[in-house]
């Protein structure tokens, strides 16, 4: 039962970093839009 547990523990660790990862690289890939969507009517209003 404890090889079972440790091996349970292990996945969710890798779950919740991999949930973490996504997490981060969304709100990443935000941060670009927004700033390349700020950028683009920027330069439409000069």
């Amino acid at each position: 039962m404890s090889v079972f547990a440790v091996f349970l523990a292990i996945v969710a660790g890798l779950m919740a970093v991999a949930l973490i990862a996504l997490f981060v690289t969304m709100i990443v890939l935000a941060v670009k839009s927004r700033r390349t969507a700020t950028a683009a009517t920027l330069y439409r209003n000069d």
